[in-house]
């Protein structure tokens, strides 16, 4: 069983072609989809479970006692019920087909709204007439902002104050719950996350920028939240969103492996207090403005390196576009990111000596790892000072 969110879930089960059933439920609703071969055969959910034999009542004129009969065949025998109400000759079977349908965008619509749901997939051998069958999309088509990323997104403008705006998407379309969608389709332009997303592990990242605020993208599978808030508040609830969406997948062979150099011992000691003083703080890295990284710490995953070298360059990236200023107000870079991988939170910062400082931190608060971030860059900017003009 994995924390999910199912509904992105059941796109990629139905991406494989697989055959089997879907559970998901928290403490109010229950849904089960199977798939057959991809296609949904049938969903329930307990929030309406009369949806088929009312749709049958109303459409094809059955009653309630033709119906259960034919259900209690179907437990005798095993028939289908579709097939069972077609061949009894009590509804076409135009008919069925859209109450089979009905039934099942009612479990999917359901589905959308379990974002971090307990989720479980049983794959399970059956047969299906494929004329009882449907792709996701047509069961969905009437059915509204569809998606766990607007969900979220929903859910942030709801209880984070200070949003510029919020914007989640599906794989049908892109939501705006506070602001313009001008504005969220232009920063996600010029800060250019979707490509660090697509050529990096990390399956999620913040910027932040220093006494401005935060842009924040969580990503889970085709699914994405993406904001800009006007204080560092907005850290908690793209962490928050980042627990929910945590099925992006990570790819950790799309970058070549770092090479590691042994490093200036003197910077790199404020990197191993830290690692002596938290449990929590796997790795540290130093980058140079040449992209020379050195290591310390027992994670010694050259790969998360990699990923931190980078992310290194949208340390400079301008924030302005994607937060709103005022017209006599300066521009300014970004000054740190927060990324999630899979093995960790990386969160990383430039130093006024030029440096690079990333630390992969293994805790439930990105807050902590930039906490942890701060007090160590402190102390490399006074080590750099002393050592005179800092390298690269």
């Amino acid at each position: 069983m994995t924390l999910a969110a199912p509904f992105e879930q059941l796109r990629s089960l139905a991406a494989r072609g697989v055959t089997g059933e879907l559970i998901a439920c928290d403490q109010i609703v229950e849904v089960h989809v199977f798939l057959h071969r991809g296609r949904v055969a049938w969903g329930t959910s307990n929030r309406n479970s009369k949806v088929l034999n009312d749709y049958l009542i109303e459409v094809a004129g059955l009653d309630d006692d033709a119906l259960d009969e034919v259900g209690a065949e179907c437990r005798r025998t095993g028939a289908r019920f579709g097939e069972t109400v077609v061949s009894w000759g009590l509804a076409k079977a135009e008919h069925v087909a859209a109450a089979l349908r009905a039934e099942i965008t009612d479990a999917l619509a359901g589905l959308t709204e379990l974002v971090g749901a307990p989720t479980v997939f049983l794959p399970r051998e059956e047969v299906y007439d494929e004329r009882w069958t449907f792709t996701i999309d047509e069961c969905l088509e009437n059915v509204p902002d569809i998606g766990a990323g607007m969900c979220l997104a929903r859910r942030i403008t709801e209880l984070v104050p200070g949003h510029h705006w919020v914007a989640g998407a599906s794989p049908r379309g892109t939501f705006v719950s506070e602001g313009n969608i001008a504005d969220a389709r232009r920063a996600e332009f010029l800060v250019p996350l979707t490509d660090s997303l697509t050529r990096t592990s990390a399956s999620e990242v913040i910027l932040r920028a220093p006494g401005r605020g935060v842009v924040g993208r969580a990503a889970g599978n085709d699914q994405w939240v993406y904001a800009a808030f006007a204080s560092t508040s907005g850290l908690g609830a793209m962490s928050a969103a980042m627990r929910s969406l945590g099925q992006a997948a990570s790819s950790v062979d799309r970058l070549p492996a770092a090479k590691i150099s042994p490093g200036e011992a003197r910077l790199l000691a404020p990197i191993e207090a830290a690692l002596e003083a938290s449990d929590e703080l796997r790795a540290g890295y130093l980058i140079d403005r040449d992209g020379t990284i050195a290591q310390r710490g027992p994670l010694g995953d050259r790969v998360v390196a990699a990923v931190a070298a980078e992310l290194t360059m949208f340390l400079d990236v301008d924030l302005g576009p994607a937060i709103p200023i005022d017209d006599h107000e300066l521009s300014q870079p970004t000054n740190s990111i927060t990324a999630r991988l899979g093995v960790c939170w990386l969160c990383g910062t430039r130093a006024r000596s030029g440096h690079a400082v990333w630390l992969a931190v293994v805790a439930d608060s990105a807050g902590f790892a930039a906490a942890l971030l701060a007090s160590v860059v402190r102390r490399v900017e006074v080590l750099a000072r002393g050592d005179g003009p800092s390298f690269g």
